[in-house]
């Protein structure tokens, strides 16, 4: 029998290891190797979860279609996910740990501060970005130093393009005087406000009052009261739909009974007041109708309820756009961002291109409340 001394036992087993070791890691990066690699960079936990799961339950969606029929030549694709909590800090982490990962593209922007705060270092690494709903101008294209985010393509609407519609909106509805209630310490809502009230001066109406409230508030009757005075014909309320909710319950309790307009972020706005009745006649700029007759839309809905079980919304929507827009570009000959610069693609939202600062030229629909449900109104 041969006697073998403990320190070479132990010699043995730690060359075992290193080994069984190297091994695994070959295999795996062999089976990573094996797919396609695309970042999901979103809110899945906190306040703005239902952002970035709506989002990313589209994105996934698409992803499945694509990977039942063979993937990208042969190839499946793999997701991703970090989970950024609607943290412009933790999405900077995020970004860096899906670069680590090697993904071949990132999609992201629930939100315009988490956006915001990757875009410079991706245009640096030139990693391909889309962003579904984040709407502030910036985001693509940086004003100040004329300077376009090559890698960076938007899906959703900007504040500019939104404000603009929303006014023209007004217009046509009659409307001559106007006002406005919005928060000057939020971005989204603050960008939205001044595109709104620039158009409106090149149409001609009047804003005959401006009201700011907090961004933690719930009690809007002092600002309400002062819009009242004022007699307006409509009222513009560019904020997320929790707020909007409260401000047009509080508004008809007053008894101001005019048209409340609003954008993107009144989706889902039904959810948040017991008595929908209130919400009638009220207005919103979209990229999604539930009950948009179009071919694309309705196959779009059966499916997502037939998948998740139940309605989908324009963030799901977003993000079912945002994965076909990327994978499209992906399946192109060629590097993915100039790809992504020449693409034209039939989407849930319409015909997507992209414009010089790579924001998608494709028509705005108007969100109608009536009777207590978001509907299709018309298309713009």
């Amino acid at each position: 029998m041969i006697k073998i001394e403990k320190k070479y036992i132990f010699i043995i087993l730690s060359a075992i290891l290193v080994l069984s070791a190297s091994i695994f890691f070959i295999i795996k990066r062999k089976s990573d190797d094996s797919y396609i690699k695309i970042g999901v960079l979103m809110p899945l936990t906190k306040a703005n979860a239902q952002f970035g799961i709506n989002t990313k339950n589209g994105i996934d969606m698409y992803i499945d279609e694509v990977n039942n029929l063979g993937g990208i030549n042969g190839k499946k694709i793999k997701c991703i996910e970090f989970d950024d909590e609607g943290d412009p800090a933790k999405a900077v982490s995020g970004y860096e740990f899906l670069k680590d990962k090697e993904v071949s593209a990132i999609i992201t922007g629930a939100s315009s501060d988490t956006s915001l705060a990757v875009v410079e270092e991706s245009h640096n690494d030139n990693i391909p970005i889309i962003v579904t709903t984040a709407s502030a101008d910036g985001i693509t294209y940086n004003k100040e130093n004329n300077k376009i985010f090559e890698n960076v393509f938007r899906i959703g609407f900007t504040n500019s393009f939104q404000g603009e519609i929303m006014a023209k909106f007004a217009h046509n509805k009659g409307a001559k005087n106007i006002a406005v209630l919005y928060s000057a310490e939020n971005d989204y809502s603050s960008g939205l406000k001044d595109a709104f009230i620039n158009e409106c001066n090149k149409l001609g109406l009047n804003v005959s009052i401006i009201e700011n409230f907090s961004v933690n508030s719930v009690d809007f009757q002092a600002q309400l009261s002062n819009i009242k005075g004022k007699n307006p014909d409509l009222i513009f309320v560019p904020a997320y739909y929790e707020i909007d909710g409260l401000i047009v319950q509080q508004a008809r309790n007053l008894g101001i009974s005019c048209p409340i307009i609003g954008t993107d972020g009144w989706s889902g706005v039904t959810e948040s007041t017991s008595n929908i009745s209130l919400l009638n006649n009220c207005f919103y700029c979209s990229s999604f109708s539930y009950d948009d007759p179009s071919e694309f839309s309705q196959k779009f809905s059966k499916d997502y309820e037939k998948k998740f079980g139940q309605s989908p919304n324009m963030l799901s929507a977003g993000g079912y756009d945002a994965a076909k827009v990327l994978i499209s570009a992906m399946k192109l000959d060629g590097n993915i961002i100039d790809n992504l610069k020449t693409i034209n693609i039939d989407c849930i939202a319409g015909n997507i291109t992209f414009d010089k600062h790579h924001n998608p030229k494709k028509q705005a629909i108007i969100v109608q409340i009536k009777d207590g449900k978001e509907q299709f109104y018309q298309k713009i």
